[in-house]
C-alpha cells in the first residue's frame, strides 16, 4: 500500500518542497507529498476511512503532506495541508484524537450532535469510537492524528486487569473526558519524540513504542477503569518472574508481544510491567532489547571473517543500523564496528 502511494505521488508531483512544512515529524516513516488534490483524495479514500473530500485553493497552491506509523495497537499520523479543506470520515470502531501541530490551525469537528474546535485555545479534540464526523479546516493547517482500535483497548485493558472486559463497557462517553484527551496528547507527543529518535523507520522500535504508548495511556487516563488499573496489582511469585526472564532469554530472537507473555504465564500486563520497573528499572521490551544487545556483542566478539556489523545486527532483530549503533554505544561505550575491529585485530595478532 505504501509503495503504491509513493510511486503514484512521485510520478505525478516530483520531489517534496520541505520549506512549507513545520518541524519534520515521522519523515523516516511511510507517507506522501502531493500538489494534486485528486491524488490526495484518492489516498484519503483508500487509506483513511474518508468518504468526502473537498478543498479551496484560490489564494495559494494546494500542497498536502503526511507521514504515519502503524503498529499493532495504534496509528499515528503527522499531516499538513496548505489550504482550506472539508473532510468527512465514516464511523469506525476506533478512538481518534486530533492535536494542533501548527499555530494557525483552526478545524471544526462536527460529530455525535456536537461541535469541537481545534485551535490555539483548544489544542486537542477527541472523537469517540463509532462516530462518523466532519472536519472543516480554515486555511493552512497541520495536525497530529492518533487512532486507537477499540479492540486493542479492550485487549490491553483486559490483560492489565487480569479479567475479560466486555466491549460494551468501552462506551464512547468514556473517551471524551478532558483529562483523557490531555493524557492522549502527552502520550502522543512523547511517542513521536521517541520515534523521531529512531533511524530509517525501524518497525521493531515502533512496535515497542506503540505498546508503551497504549499502556502509559491506560494507566493515566480518567476512564471508568482507572481505580482498578491504579489499584494494587497481584504479586506474582519470584519463581514466576524468573520464568518470564528465562522465557525472554530463550526467545530473544522472536518478536514477542507483552500480551503473549501475560497469556503464557497467566499474569497481568500490569504485574509484569511493575515487576520489571521495580526490580530491573526497565520495561519488558527494554529488557528484550538488552538481551539482543548482549547477544549482538557476543556475536561481534566471536565473529567470523565474513561477518559484518549489519549481518549481526539483522540476526539480532535490529532493522536500523543507526538505532543499533546508538543503542550499542550507550550500552557498551563503543560502536559495534569498534568491537568487531578489536576482535579482528586480536585474531590477526594471534595468527602471527
Amino acid at each position: 500500500m505504501t509503495q503504491t502511494i509513493l510511486e503514484l505521488v512521485d510520478e505525478q508531483e516530483g520531489a517534496p518542497n520541505h520549506n512549507i512544512w513545520m518541524t519534520p515529524m515521522l519523515e523516516r516513516f511511510p507517507g506522501f507529498h502531493t500538489k494534486n488534490p485528486e491524488v490526495n483524495r484518492e489516498i484519503l479514500f483508500s487509506n483513511f476511512n474518508v468518504s468526502h473530500f473537498d478543498c479551496q485553493f484560490r489564494e495559494q497552491p494546494f500542497i498536502a503532506k503526511a507521514n504515519w506509523v502503524d503498529t499493532k495497537y495504534v496509528r499515528i499520523t503527522s499531516a499538513f495541508c496548505s489550504t482550506s479543506t472539508d473532510i468527512t470520515y465514516d464511523a469506525a470502531p476506533v478512538v481518534r484524537q486530533f492535536l494542533q501541530a501548527r499555530s494557525r490551525t483552526h478545524i471544526t469537528f462536527d460529530h455525535s450532535a456536537r461541535s469541537d474546535v481545534l485551535s490555539a485555545s483548544n489544542t486537542s479534540v477527541v472523537i469517540p469510537a463509532g462516530s462518523s464526523f466532519r472536519g472543516i479546516a480554515s486555511g493552512e493547517h497541520g495536525v497530529i492524528a492518533l487512532r486507537i482500535e477499540i479492540a486493542a483497548l479492550r485487549t490491553v485493558i483486559s490483560a492489565m486487569l487480569g479479567e475479560d472486559i466486555p466491549a460494551e463497557q468501552l462506551n464512547a462517553e468514556s473517551w471524551t473526558h478532558d483529562r483523557f484527551g490531555n493524557s492522549m496528547r502527552t502520550s502522543a507527543i512523547q511517542f513521536i519524540s521517541d520515534l523521531d529518535s529512531v533511524m530509517e523507520g525501524d518497525s521493531f522500535a515502533a512496535e515497542i513504542f506503540g505498546q508503551a504508548l497504549l499502556v502509559r495511556l491506560l494507566m493515566s487516563c480518567s476512564v471508568r477503569f482507572s481505580p482498578r488499573l491504579k489499584g494494587r496489582a497481584s504479586s506474582p511469585s519470584l519463581n514466576q518472574l524468573r520464568r518470564v526472564e528465562s522465557y525472554l532469554a530463550a526467545n530473544w530472537q522472536k518478536d514477542i508481544d507483552i500480551k503473549d507473555i501475560a497469556d503464557e504465564f497467566g499474569m497481568s500486563i500490569r504485574s509484569i510491567f511493575r515487576y520489571f520497573r521495580s526490580l530491573r528499572g526497565v520495561t519488558p521490551n527494554e529488557f528484550m532489547r538488552q538481551l539482543r544487545l548482549e547477544r549482538a556483542r557476543s556475536m561481534l566478539e566471536a565473529a567470523e571473517d565474513s561477518d559484518t556489523v549489519m549481518m549481526i545486527a539483522i540476526r539480532c532483530g535490529f532493522q536500523s543500523m543507526g538505532h543499533f549503533a546508538r543503542a550499542y554505544r550507550t550500552a557498551y561505550g563503543e560502536l559495534p564496528s569498534q568491537t568487531l575491529l578489536r576482535k579482528r585485530s586480536r585474531t590477526s595478532h594471534a595468527g602471527r
